[in-house]
């Protein structure tokens, strides 16, 4: 695709790449939105990710897991960011409790709105939180989930792979589910969500990923709309072997099958009695932080 975009555009520029201005970036307010990343030995990519997160936010609002790294992962993120805002956990707790503690020590405690979710090996455009709180405008509206671009093709077969598939699942599929409201997974590394709507959500660490059963909470319980925002943009590192591959695949598709079950999403959880629908949750009463106004920058 990326080979195509540069022949088109030699070809209707008179033989020149067609030249994109820079787009103007807009830091949020400080305090506004905090950034997640939970790091699992990731020495060789936290820096770039911590490079693009400084290019889109402010240093005091990017905040570290490093879950028992063994590995220099812990000093390269605080050579960019404040000693507080990396926490070197001792012990392997997986990425879920990552998150759980610093939306506990940090986020509620600091009162922000807004919270992304970046992966420790995926990149951001500067302007992806801009362009994802342009989408949180709406109130009811609880998760925008970004558009992710594979950042190793054409490496290998499996980077050309799972380009295709992102452009497939990305233009048809999520944003057929934004219109009517029906994205299936929000994904783990592309997602900002609005705090007060993480406030009621359940944690459950015996999911294979956090992200599955994130957004079937947000879906079953009624906390508002997920979006689908393309100029939201998140480069994200691919498996590059056969064997990891597999495993990211494997796990991916045992979390769905997890959801599904926990959350028994079907028709044998619907009842009808007395011509109304039993089983499915009650819409929540209105969130005074979600109706709040909101202040943008």
């Amino acid at each position: 695709f990326q080979r195509f975009r540069r022949f088109w555009a030699r070809l209707i520029g008179g033989g020149q790449p067609a030249r994109r201005e820079p787009p103007i970036v807009k830091i949020p307010r400080e305090g506004t939105v905090a950034v997640l990343v939970a790091a699992r030995n990731e020495e060789t990519g936290i820096e770039d990710t911590v490079r693009s997160l400084l290019a889109a936010m402010p240093a005091s609002d990017i905040y570290v897991f490093a879950d028992q790294c063994t590995d220099a992962t812990v000093e390269i993120a605080r050579r960019f960011l404040p000693e507080a805002n990396v926490i070197d956990h001792p012990t392997n707790v997986g990425k879920s409790r990552g998150l759980q503690y610093l939306l506990t020590h940090r986020v509620y405690l600091r009162n922000y709105r807004f919270v992304a979710v970046i992966d420790a090996d995926s990149t951001i455009e500067p302007d992806y939180v801009i362009e994802c709180m342009k989408v949180m405008r709406n109130r009811g509206t609880v998760g925008v989930v970004g558009k992710v671009i594979t950042s190793n093709y054409p490496q290998n077969i499996f980077a050309v792979y799972r380009s295709f598939v992102y452009f497939v699942w990305e233009e048809v599929v999520k944003r057929l589910g934004s219109v009517v409201e029906a994205i299936p997974i929000a994904s783990g590394t592309s997602t900002m969500w609005r705090v007060s709507a993480l406030r009621r959500i359940e944690f459950d660490h015996r999911f294979s990923t956090e992200d599955f059963y994130i957004t079937f909470q947000v879906h079953r319980r009624r906390l508002g709309m997920i979006k689908y925002a393309s100029s939201a943009v998140v480069y994200s590192q691919d498996p590059p072997t056969f064997r990891s591959y597999r495993r990211q695949v494997y796990r991916w598709a045992r979390a769905w099958w997890e959801g599904l079950r926990r959350y028994r999403v079907g028709l044998r959880w619907v009842r009808f009695e007395e011509r109304r629908r039993v089983g499915a949750l009650e819409r929540p009463a209105a969130d005074p932080v979600v109706a709040a106004a909101v202040e943008w920058t």
